[in-house]
């Protein structure tokens, strides 16, 4: 079977774990960012090239290595350089991705369209506010400790938000709020059933509460990484005690979902850590991969086990 040729757009981390994974898969034309020098991921002598210059190529596909930054550059991609969107490829669309980040962020959607319009919304430890975008009918605040900023050039933006302080010293009237709205955040502080008690001191009866935290996750965002997550029972007693009561928790992936995950994680932890590999040992973890994969498929009960984390609908009573 002949391979698609595809332009590769993005050199970042999200681009190292799977460029074993994209060579394999495609015939690529040529590598394409926004950076102005060729980066040093790039092996041997293969074309690089600014979005500008995307036009002037051959390919049959674009595809987007990264998953939180997918959005914003397809719309870029069609708007700014008139790429036709059935060009474009996202990793939802690659056979070895593992969908953790993609469920999260449609139930987060989801919710969030359901909110009665004018509804006052406070997006707590909301970083560089990926969600205000489908905050339009509703009235929003975002919320951060304003410290942790990864990107020499500002792209987090974490000190953009309306409110910098601690989450659990939120300078908002008692019952302002009619959501509150708090994701991958919890792990991060140093005390998170205080950050429960504040945001139910926030909202208003009947408000509600969405929240997403891991189960098990690697670390991250350091030195302010305090907890690797938090199993369904911690929802369950922490939650009542604070006065909300769950109306819905749902797991995301299962053990085979999570393996695979951190079997994609090999060639860049190798790096990380000074560890030789070779071609031969990642054939061997895109072979358990791809098996990995369709066990997951058919896998319905081992996230009781394991899984990313949850998605938790609670209610002020």
């Amino acid at each position: 079977m002949q391979k698609k040729h595809v332009i590769v757009y993005g050199l970042g981390m999200e681009y190292e774990k799977q460029k074993y994974f994209i060579e394999d898969e495609w015939s690529i034309v040529c590598y394409a960012d926004k950076k102005e020098d060729k980066p040093m991921s790039i092996r041997g002598g293969q074309l690089y090239i600014l979005p500008s210059e995307i036009s002037k190529q051959s390919y049959e596909y674009i595809y987007i290595t990264t998953e939180k930054f997918a959005e914003e550059i397809e719309e870029e991609l069609i708007s700014k350089y008139n790429i036709p969107q059935n060009k474009i490829l996202k990793p939802k669309d690659a056979w070895w991705y593992v969908k953790n980040a993609e469920y999260r962020h449609e139930w987060i959607k989801k919710e969030l369209a359901k909110l009665p319009k004018g509804s006052c919304i406070l997006d707590a430890g909301a970083g560089n506010m990926r969600y205000k975008k489908y905050c339009g009918h509703l009235q929003y605040k975002a919320q951060d400790f304003g410290q942790y900023d990864p990107y020499s050039e500002g792209k987090w933006h974490s000190r953009s938000v309306d409110i910098i302080c601690d989450i659990t010293s939120i300078p908002l009237e008692n019952e302002s709020q009619d959501c509150v709205l708090c994701t991958e955040v919890l792990e991060h502080v140093k005390e998170p059933i205080a950050v429960i008690k504040e945001f139910s001191r926030l909202l208003r009866k009947g408000g509600v509460l969405l929240l997403t935290v891991p189960f098990c996750c690697p670390t991250h965002m350091e030195p302010f990484f305090f907890s690797n997550g938090f199993s369904k029972f911690w929802y369950e007693v922490h939650l009542k005690e604070q006065g909300f009561k769950i109306e819905e928790i749902v797991s995301i992936g299962n053990w085979f979902s999570y393996v695979t995950q951190e079997l994609e994680r090999f060639p860049e932890i190798c790096k990380k850590y000074g560890i030789d590999y070779s071609l031969q040992d990642m054939k061997a973890i895109m072979n358990c991969v791809r098996n990995f994969i369709i066990k997951s498929k058919n896998d319905e009960q081992s996230s009781e086990f394991l899984c990313f984390g949850y998605l938790v609908k609670a209610v002020r009573t």
